[in-house]
């Protein structure tokens, strides 16, 4: 399995005006962590406008179901909690929401621009990330928020 380019996806929304935020094992990978991911975890705006540009944006990367379906992504393509489409620059995983925070627009003041390359993306701060791992009890997550306790202490140090 290849490794997801967050460069090429963000540029494709960039593109198609997406408002997303990076959370999940990319958000920290980009902020210091030392850690294996073979997919982008993006929440995003939920309303008409952004799902509809959403949905141009995978359209151009190839979006297929996991049933590996091609087919014309629109607004109402992204029903549920999340969405899981395998695409021409990696997995990608979109959530409408996420533990821990109400509404995209209060996730989203809990994040940062970080810069790949010549690249911007909009990633969850490390604090945003320790909230949304906290009450999940999955495995995969307690080893997340060690890495997190980590880096904010690496952090701490810095400053």
């Amino acid at each position: 399995m290849s490794s997801p380019s967050l460069k090429a996806l963000a540029a494709v929304f960039k593109k198609h005006n997406v408002s997303y935020v990076v959370v999940g094992g990319y958000a920290l990978l980009m902020q210091g962590g030392d850690l294996t991911t073979y997919d982008i975890d993006l929440c995003i705006a939920y309303d008409s406008e952004n799902l509809d540009s959403l949905a141009n944006a995978l359209n151009e990367v190839g979006a297929r179901t996991r049933s590996g379906e091609l087919s014309r992504l629109d607004r109402f393509s992204f029903g549920g909690a999340f969405n899981t489409f395998f695409t021409e620059v990696g997995v990608v995983q979109i959530l409408n929401r996420v533990s821990g925070y109400e509404s995209f627009a209060e996730l989203e003041a809990q994040s940062v621009t970080l810069t790949i390359q010549t690249t911007s993306v909009r990633v969850a701060k490390l604090a945003a990330l320790k909230a949304m791992k906290l009450g999940t009890g999955r495995g995969k997550d307690k080893i997340h928020l060690s890495l997190i306790e980590r880096l904010e202490a690496l952090s701490t140090l810095e400053e």
